[in-house]
């Protein structure tokens, strides 16, 4: 009879042909005793990343599983698919192009779970390194908050993925989780249902690579900020649903907070019309997220974007 791994380490690729080595190097240089399984999901890669994934799995194969992707599916279905295909008890998740450096980071992080039963996430410190591998800025998290309350998880955005091991509770996504271009954010509010997080300080910092072909390094700032206003409108959308209205008020908020810093940004390029079209826009969020005592408060603060170039200090919540 088999028995269900004990943790998932479900691994992402897609054309990372020149990294995915390295990455798979790192989880299989982990000391976990424990039953344990790497899940692969590679989203159809066409730069020879399929066939090193396939050379490692004929290696491995008690221990890697690949999943069978017969067309591409986009990064959110594929995401969604490979955390549910895991079958352990806890998941740790890595993209195909960063990598892990302490040995006994799964081992570290399943204990800590097992004997904290009111954490639902674990993460620890990281290096931003370039596409060869040089550290650009050491030790990232350092300034960050470490240790989050339920409440606290569901409201961040900020931890890195390839740091986490988390609980393998989300068994079904929200119907609109695919509509969220920030699916991590999403993840770390129904995580947040599930336990606080827990910062592991003990862990060797892992390496998150930025580089030129990366599909988040490529993308302007605005198109990331428009990015991010979509998923705190889709999450808004998921939190009144459920009737959470601490979290529902908090990413209406970030959402009125990330039309502004668009609209600024039409605003010192010259772009007045956008600018307006933009105040339009928060206009009917304010009605759509019954907000409509915020309005003055929009109409003052896209006046000092427009006429003071300015972006304003923002908060809707206490009023």
């Amino acid at each position: 009879m088999s028995v269900d791994p004990v943790v998932s380490v479900c691994l992402i690729t897609y054309n990372q042909a020149d990294y995915v080595s390295k990455a798979l190097d790192s989880i299989l240089a982990q000391d976990f005793a424990g039953q344990w399984e790497i899940v692969i999901a590679d989203d159809v890669s066409t730069d020879g990343t399929a066939d090193i994934l396939r050379d490692y799995q004929s290696k491995h194969p008690a221990l890697i599983r690949l999943l069978d992707r017969p067309k591409n599916l986009g990064p959110g279905p594929n995401f969604v698919d490979l955390l549910l295909q895991a079958k352990g008890k806890y998941i740790a998740y890595l993209e195909g192009d960063d990598f892990w450096v302490d040995a006994s980071k799964l081992t570290k992080q399943v204990t800590f779970l097992e004997k904290n039963p009111n954490i639902a996430l674990t993460w620890h410190n990281y290096h931003i390194i370039d596409e060869n591998g040089a550290i650009v800025k050491p030790r990232a998290a350092d300034q960050s908050k470490k240790d989050y309350t339920p409440l606290e998880l569901k409201q961040i955005n900020s931890l890195k993925s390839l740091t986490i091991c988390f609980r393998n509770a989300i068994r079904q996504f929200p119907d609109n989780y695919l509509d969220c271009p920030n699916g991590d954010t999403f993840l770390y509010v129904l995580l947040g249902a599930h336990g606080g997080a827990a910062y592991l300080e003990n862990i060797e910092p892992s390496c998150y690579r930025v580089h030129s072909s990366g599909t988040w390094s490529l993308i302007s700032q605005l198109k990331k900020d428009k990015k991010a206003a979509k998923s705190f409108e889709v999450i808004a959308d998921y939190l009144e649903l459920i009737n959470d209205k601490d979290t529902y008020d908090f990413y209406v908020d970030r959402l009125m907070k990330t039309i502004y810093v668009i609209a600024y940004q039409y605003r010192i390029q010259n772009k007045p019309l956008d600018v307006f079209k933009l105040l339009l826009t928060a206009f009917n969020k304010a009605r759509r997220y019954n907000k409509l005592k915020w309005i003055p408060s929009i109409l003052r603060n896209f006046c000092i974007i427009g006429w003071q170039k300015k972006l304003p200090v923002w908060q809707h919540r206490n009023l």
